[in-house]
């Protein structure tokens, strides 16, 4: 009996790990990826530094952009390009102008000086660098972005030729409201930083929406929708405190008179973050207990992501 014992065990072990593995869905029990490292030159000879992660074999295959938001790189980019890459695409992030690589805040000084400008313009370039790469060439590309990142996606979406879709998670799009937002509603706010977001604001633009509005129009994708050349797929927390939902509503209905193919999910009970894999953390205190209010559920945020991967799958494949 021991050695029939002996022998057993092994056995059942392996039975048990081989079926837990046939209950995950393929691409996430075996699929195998490569990291890659990113370096791309801006327009004004700007290097800015990212990585992608990739299916294994020579491709090409399509390409996904991950574009962070305001709060800086660290928040589930490396989660989401490899959940994409074992998914049969070339998932893609890097630290936007002023942003440092791998997570953390702006550098200020860089940041106020027209850098948000320019952010259109470096997505064009890493594009054109990932033009380069064997494993896409000349395969469908997408652009995805969080928040900030959502806004300049949308832009991109009327700016960029040769997108195959956009995506805009929590995104501005008509920044003159955000400003008036900014002024009413954020020194509400329990964390002292925002009470001076409407002034930051001013900081990066140079004047109030009184005195420039075409530089705030300028970067506002309510204002592009007829330019707009690719499918869009546009997702909002209807209890987002930092961007009113009222701008994503506005955005939908201008691109459904306008003939455009869009996609609106608002999700009623969510806030400004997505947890699609992981909640992030902000620590204890009440302005962490504020930031911990905005995260969405996981049913929510798994939910979005299966509707994110139908409108992949739809466009880019």
């Amino acid at each position: 009996m021991k050695y029939l014992r002996f022998q057993t065990m092994p056995f059942l072990t392996l039975f048990i790990a081989l079926f837990i593995i046939l209950q995950l869905p393929a691409s996430e029990a075996f699929a195998a990826t490569k990291k890659i490292k990113l370096t791309f030159k801006t327009e004004d000879g700007q290097k800015l530094r990212g990585h992608l992660e990739k299916p294994e074999g020579p491709g090409p295959f399509p390409a996904v952009v991950f574009l962070h938001g305001s709060g800086g790189m660290g928040l589930y980019y490396k989660d989401m390009i490899q959940y994409l890459a074992r998914n049969g695409f070339v998932g893609v992030a890097y630290a936007r102008r002023s942003f440092p690589y791998g997570g953390g805040r702006p550098d200020r000084k860089i940041r106020y000086r027209d850098y948000i400008f320019k952010d259109v313009r470096d997505l064009n370039s890493a594009i054109d660098r990932l033009r380069e790469l064997p494993h896409i060439g000349n395969s469908p590309i997408c652009v995805m972005g969080r928040s900030e990142g959502g806004q300049i996606a949308y832009l991109a979406a009327s700016q960029i030729r040769g997108l195959k879709a956009v995506i805009g998670l929590n995104g501005v799009t008509d920044y003159i409201d955000w400003y008036d937002w900014a002024v009413s509603e954020y020194p509400k706010f329990p964390v002292s930083k925002f009470k001076y977001a409407a002034k930051n604001v001013v900081k990066i633009f140079g004047c109030t929406p009184k005195e420039c509005a075409d530089r705030y129009n300028t970067l506002s994708p309510i204002h592009y929708v007829d330019e707009i050349n690719c499918p869009i797929m546009i997702v909002h927390g209807e209890k987002d405190p930092q961007v009113p939902v009222r701008q994503t509503y506005w955005f939908a209905n201008a691109l459904k008179e306008q003939g455009k193919p869009h996609e609106l999910h608002v999700y009623p009970h969510e806030g400004h973050f997505q947890a699609f894999f992981s909640a992030p953390k902000f620590g204890t205190g009440p302005g962490a207990s504020w930031f911990n209010s905005q995260v969405w559920t996981k049913k929510s945020s798994q939910d979005l992501l299966t509707k994110i991967m139908d409108f992949l799958n739809k466009y880019l494949k």
